[in-house]
C-alpha cells in the first residue's frame, strides 16, 4: 500500500492480497489494509464530488439508475461526510465479499488495488446516493408536513411545555432530526407505524414509541424544573 509505482506497486499488491487470503480477510493486516483502503476512497470520492465529476465517472461506468445530477445544493457538508462514509463503508464490504468468493481483485489486471477498489466505490456510491436521495426526499416532504398550520396546542405533549408554547417554538427546541420529525409528525395526526416509513431509514414502529415517549418524559422534566425554580 505504498506509494509505489510500475512493476514495484503490482508485485506489492500481489504479495499483499496473497496475505490477506491466507488470513481470510481478517486480523491486524486487514485492519490496516482497510483503513489505508477507506482513507483512500474517501479522498478520491470527495474529490470527485467537490469537481463534480462523480456522475459522469458513474456514466463512464454505465452505472445507470441515478438521480439526476441536478448539484450539491441543499448538501452541507455533514450530509456529503455521512454518504462518502457510507460508501465506503458499502465499497469495504464489496471488496472483502468478492474476494472471499474469488472474483476479486487479480494481480495482472490492469489495475492497481487501489485504482480497483476506487472503482468498487463508484459501484458503492450509486446505491448509497440512491438511498441517501430517497431519505432526503421524505424527510423534506416530512419537514413541509411538520410545518403546516396547526394548533397551538400539542395533543400529550403540549400540556406539559410551560407557558403553553407555540408548536413551531417547541419544535425548534429539538436538536435531533429524526425526533423533531417523529415529533411533528405525531402532531399530525400520524401513527407510529406511518412516522416509521416516512423516516425510512431503519427505526421501526416501537423505536418511534419510544422516541415520543422518551421526548415527553424531558417535557415533563423540564416543565417540573422550571416550576421549582
Amino acid at each position: 500500500m505504498e506509494a509505489l509505482t510500475g512493476k514495484d506497486a503490482a508485485d506489492g499488491d500481489a504479495v499483499l492480497f496473497d496475505r490477506l487470503i491466507l488470513s481470510e480477510f481478517t486480523g491486524p493486516l486487514y485492519e490496516r489494509v482497510a483503513d489505508r483502503l477507506a482513507s483512500y476512497g474517501y479522498q478520491v470520492l470527495r474529490a470527485w464530488i467537490r469537481r463534480g465529476e462523480i456522475h459522469g465517472l458513474c456514466a463512464a461506468r454505465r452505472i445507470r439508475g441515478l438521480p439526476p445530477a441536478d448539484g450539491w445544493a441543499g448538501w452541507s457538508d455533514h450530509d456529503i461526510d455521512d454518504l462518502i462514509y457510507d460508501t465506503v463503508a458499502h465499497a469495504l464490504t464489496t471488496f472483502r465479499r468478492d474476494a472471499l468468493a474469488g472474483r476479486g481483485w487479480r494481480p495482472g489486471g490492469g489495475a492497481a488495488l487501489n485504482t480497483y477498489f476506487a472503482g468498487t466505490c463508484l459501484f458503492s456510491f450509486a446505491t448509497e446516493y440512491r438511498k441517501h436521495h430517497r431519505v432526503r426526499r421524505q424527510q423534506a416532504a416530512a419537514r413541509a408536513a411538520v410545518g403546516r398550520e396547526r394548533p397551538t396546542a400539542i395533543p400529550d405533549i403540549a400540556d406539559s411545555i410551560a407557558g403553553q408554547a407555540l408548536v413551531a417554538d417547541h419544535l425548534a427546541t429539538i436538536e435531533d432530526l429524526r425526533q423533531r420529525l417523529a415529533v411533528g409528525l405525531t402532531i399530525d395526526g400520524l401513527s407510529h407505524a406511518e412516522i416509521s416509513q416516512i423516516l425510512a431509514d431503519g427505526t421501526t414502529p416501537r423505536a418511534v414509541e419510544a422516541m415520543i415517549y422518551r421526548h415527553r418524559r424531558r417535557v415533563q422534566t423540564r416543565g417540573n424544573h422550571d416550576r421549582t425554580d
